[in-house]
């Protein structure tokens, strides 16, 4: 008896609609040219996705500053230096996945 095929992907996670529309309220619309920081290990490659930045029309940043519109982490909880310095300046940190569906609209 033939089993039925492992599926290809197995670690698709799809975003929380609520958490997209939580971080969409509390950051508002991103602006072309706006600063995302990345920080953590995130599921793809951090090339891909800071071209991925890029081409939308943002700008990626190596580290926080005032300047910075969005971080986008691979832990949203996380304690890391950068995550810090964006709660010290009110720039909001979110998730991996609810981060890139803010930035493909």
């Amino acid at each position: 008896e033939a089993s039925a095929p492992e599926p290809l992907v197995t670690h698709l996670q799809v975003p929380d609609a609520a958490a997209v529309a939580q971080a969409a309220n509390a950051i508002g619309a991103l602006a072309p040219g706006t600063v995302i920081v990345l920080t953590g290990t995130m599921t793809m490659e951090r090339s891909t996705l800071e071209a991925e930045i890029a081409i939308r029309g943002f700008v990626v940043g190596k580290g926080v500053t005032k300047k910075t519109g969005l971080v986008i982490a691979a832990d949203p909880h996380t304690l890391s230096g950068k995550a810090k310095k964006a709660h010290e300046y009110g720039i909001q940190v979110v998730g991996e996945h609810e981060g890139f569906a803010l930035i493909r609209g």
